[in-house]
């Protein structure tokens, strides 16, 4: 094992956390490496000095803590111009939304009234026959789709 992953494993080592593999080649590691072992000590010392310490709060702390934080304010109690800012914000959406659906409405009555003039000034129904399948030929019966076509018409009879 190389010093840079002992080094690593020290604190999981420590708290437990490796496997026992790992665990055996960090001790040969630290039996033959002088430098890794004196890190080791090092992290034991203050590993030891945290288990055997406790640390009590002032019985006070919370209370100053609370008294520390600003102090919000009630919905509705905002000032200034901020105070309408969620209403405005629901109108603006609001609003927003319904231009944009009489937008769309206007536009396709537009287009609706431009295809039936179209349509109304084409000799061959220009409107008509692109909005009908009639238009499109009927698949060749010797072809995987037109035999199909052929069967499900025998099966209808």
């Amino acid at each position: 094992m190389y010093c840079t992953e002992a080094t690593r494993l020290l604190s999981e080592y420590l708290d437990g956390e490796i496997s026992p593999n790992e665990r055996e080649s960090l001790e040969s590691h630290l039996n033959e490496c002088a430098s890794c072992s004196i890190e080791y000590q090092a992290l034991l010392k203050i590993h030891e000095s945290f288990k055997t310490r406790r640390f009590h709060a002032p019985s006070d702390l919370d209370m100053r803590i609370i008294k520390s934080l600003p102090e919000r304010k009630a919905v509705g109690e905002e000032e200034g111009l901020w105070s309408i800012h969620p209403v405005f914000t629901r109108f603006a959406g609001a609003f927003t939304l319904i231009v944009l659906i009489a937008a769309g409405a206007i536009s396709g009555s537009f287009l609706s009234k431009s295809l039936i003039t179209n349509a109304n000034s084409l000799e061959n129904g220009f409107a008509t026959a692109s909005l009908s399948l009639e238009v499109f030929e009927p698949a060749p019966r010797d072809s995987a789709i037109g035999a199909d076509l052929l069967m499900e018409g025998s099966n209808e009879k």
